[in-house]
């Protein structure tokens, strides 16, 4: 009797540099009819450059010689990879049965650095089917890929022998906008591959069989599937927050003049906030309507601190820059140094202290680990008026 491996869950593994190939489904040569059917493929993360390098730079981070296969919700990090790359290759490895019945659908493909080897032809295509492989279905993928500046072929589907390949709602995006948090931290564990806010892949998939996204979230949210691994979990309350902040940093939240007072009383305060907030969004909704977290008695959100959570103090009256800022009695005292204490892609928080004054400091948003670990802007002390950042003779209340 043949050889065979069925009802396979691969899943939650993070796979690294094992180059060329890192992860391959199918029999151990060309000369043995071993057949692998049923198998699902999900919520892994490929890295490329993970751990240490192997003799050869990763090509093919996942390679399918096998029947009935569904490849979903995956990430695929090709930075550092072989200037050939290909996230998902389809094929007929030997004697076995051509592919069959392989669905690929909802995975993050990202790559966005090039020659990592001096003069090479750079090729990076995010599902690749060949050899005679048929009833291929492609749908709801996201590749980020850079920009073609050398005459590289770059694609999101290359069926290179007019395989059967049925295929919908991919979208390939190229150049520096991403429309991913913060995909590029230096640790791969903690690169973000979820969608922002005004990432074009929201509300753009295909409707399929799969419910879950690579957290395990839901899916859809409101009806349509999102392109790629994750599914964008929006509230309202979210949108008027990064517009607040906005205005909190002295930026335009999209096409609203900031140096127009809305009720004419000389300053720019909340009110002109909640102003604004209505003429983007058209509404200002209930907070219990609005947020993904606990509320208390009093109607507040309530954020928990993680166990990583650094917490920096920023008080212009009280504060010296020489000061750690991680103690209400040793905090900063400028914007700039309470903002360089902060990190990137961590739950931080950075407190301003009740009363005080900034005067045309810029406020820069950075961002948290992800929808759920945040980054928090708040103050702190129990009296004194609302915190006061002043910019151009106009006054923001927080």
């Amino acid at each position: 009797t043949r050889e065979r491996t069925h009802f396979v869950v691969l899943a939650d593994n993070v796979f690294g540099t094992s180059g060329p190939w890192a992860v391959c489904i199918g029999p151990q040569d060309s000369l043995n009819d071993e057949r692998l059917t049923d198998i699902i493929v999900e919520k892994n993360r490929f890295f490329a450059d993970y751990g240490n390098l192997s003799s050869r730079l990763v090509s093919r981070p996942l390679v399918v010689w096998a029947r009935d296969v569904s490849v979903r919700n995956n990430i695929f990090d090709g930075n550092g990879s072989d200037p050939s790359y290909a996230a998902v290759v389809i094929e007929q490895r030997g004697i076995e049965p051509a592919p069959s019945g392989i669905m690929v659908s909802n995975n993050t493909i990202y790559k966005t650095d090039v020659d990592n080897i001096l003069g090479a032809w750079n090729f990076f295509a995010g599902v690749q089917v060949e050899n005679t492989a048929g009833n291929i279905g492609v749908f709801n993928n996201l590749a980020v890929f850079p920009e073609s500046t050398k005459g590289e072929a770059i694609v999101i589907i290359r069926n290179m022998d007019d395989s059967a390949v049925t295929e919908s709602n991919n979208l390939l995006i190229q150049g520096t906008y991403s429309g991913l948090t913060i995909p590029d931290l230096p640790d791969h564990l903690k690169r973000d591959f979820s969608l922002l806010n005004d990432s074009p892949a929201i509300d753009q998939g295909i409707s399929i069989q799969l419910f879950r996204d690579f957290t395990g979230a839901l899916r859809p949210v409101n009806g349509v599937l999102d392109i790629g691994a994750f599914e964008y979990i929006a509230t309202p309350k979210l949108k008027q927050a990064i517009i607040i902040l906005k205005v909190l940093a002295g930026m335009d939240p999209g096409g609203v003049d900031l140096a127009n007072d809305t009720d004419n009383d000389g300053i720019l305060d909340m009110q002109d906030v909640l102003n604004i907030l209505q003429s983007v969004s058209g509404t200002i909704q209930e907070p219990e309507t609005l947020t993904p977290y606990a509320i208390d008695s009093d109607g507040w959100s309530y954020i928990p601190v993680c166990e990583d959570t650094k917490t920096v103090y920023v008080s212009s009256s009280e504060g010296d820059d020489s000061n750690d800022g991680l103690t209400e009695q040793s905090p900063v005292k400028t914007l700039e140094r309470g903002q360089a204490l902060l990190r990137e892609g961590f739950p931080d928080r950075m407190l301003l202290k009740r009363g005080d004054v900034w005067t045309n400091e810029s406020l820069r948003i950075k961002t948290g680990r992800n929808t759920q670990e945040r980054m928090v802007f708040g103050y702190y002390g129990d009296s004194g008026s609302l915190v006061q950042c002043q910019f151009a003779k106009k006054y923001v209340f927080k």
